[in-house]
């Protein structure tokens, strides 16, 4: 799980040194002729990401606690998050494949899809061996 984590943090990683390495080089941003991409959406679905990844911490202090109410009570708000962040994300690529305005998103569908993918594979590994007990 640490190894498939620590890839996923370089492939972030690597985007954002892509991006600033792009940004840095340009005369001006964004360039001329591409329209300013999104920003509430992509704000409101990090913050629901982060509340996703409090609510997994808190129940992890819950079950060292032994509170095993408490844990399955923040599991699934975490997640009710995890869904919500997940239909967010399809809304915002649904919006981006159907408007030409935002036409500069479509070539991050790969990385968009691939990062739900991952999501629902760790959350799937995470979630395991809790329901074989």
């Amino acid at each position: 799980m640490m190894i498939a984590l620590g890839a996923w943090a370089m492939m972030f990683g690597a985007l954002f040194f892509m991006y600033a390495g792009l940004r840095s080089h340009a005369l001006m941003w964004p360039p001329p002729g591409v329209p300013r991409l999104p920003v509430a959406l992509p704000a409101v679905n990090t913050a629901v990401l982060l509340a996703s990844s409090g609510a997994i911490a808190l129940g992890v202090r819950s079950l060292r606690k032994g509170e095993r109410r408490a844990l399955s009570a923040w599991l699934a708000a975490s997640a009710v998050l995890g869904a919500t962040f997940l239909v967010e994300a399809h809304l915002m690529w649904l919006r981006a494949r159907t408007s030409d305005e935002l036409s500069v998103i479509r070539p991050m569908r790969l990385f968009h899809w691939s990062n739900m993918y991952l999501s629902l594979l760790f959350v799937a590994v995470a979630l395991d061996p809790l329901l074989t007990r």
